[in-house]
């Protein structure tokens, strides 16, 4: 950053990468080190908490630093196989709050960004920042997968047909496709 600018080359910071599968493999090792049963409280609630604080910490960084918020935030996900529509809830194809979130990563980001997300825990972050604001603004999709281009189309569209309000602003996607 310089002078209340993030340097040009920098288009977006990655809040984690691939948590849903990185998170559970460091919960097993740090259960074996203490010796612990598996599971370790160390599931999904858990995983967004973090993402959502990451994301909270930095928002809040640019405030104190006077930084214009210029760049965008994304979570890459490895969205490993296509849902299938049949057997899903009927809650699954409406919109929110009469949808649920379940099976769907982007929907569970909204809902925490948005503050409609219900701990497990009963230790919910409560967050310093309208992320909300800063999905609709500065969020991209990124999705880790061998998903075909229409399967990850739809993944998208899946979400967008639950968040309510429908964003105005087009959906951004940055979909890698590993070797």
């Amino acid at each position: 950053m310089q002078d209340g600018e993030y340097h040009p080359a920098l288009h977006f910071i990655i809040l984690a990468w691939e948590p849903e599968l990185a998170v559970p493999v460091h919960c097993r090792s740090e259960a074996a080190r203490l010796k612990m049963d598996f599971p370790y409280p160390c599931d999904w609630p858990l995983i967004l908490r973090g993402t959502i604080s990451a994301w909270d910490a930095i928002v809040d960084s640019e405030y104190e630093l006077g930084v214009a918020g210029t760049v965008n935030f994304t979570v890459v996900f490895n969205a490993t196989e296509k849902v299938d529509a049949k057997g899903l809830a009927k809650c699954y194809f409406l919109r929110y709050p009469e949808g649920c979130s379940n099976y769907h990563e982007l929907r569970n980001i909204w809902l925490a960004a948005n503050n409609h997300k219900e701990n497990e825990y009963k230790d919910e972050y409560v967050l310093h920042n309208n992320l909300g604001e800063s999905f609709t603004n500065r969020w991209v999709h990124s999705i880790s997968s061998a998903m075909s281009s229409e399967d990850v189309r739809q993944h998208v569209q899946e979400f967008y047909s639950y968040i309510n309000p429908v964003h105005e602003n087009p959906a951004r996607v940055l979909a890698e496709y590993p070797a």
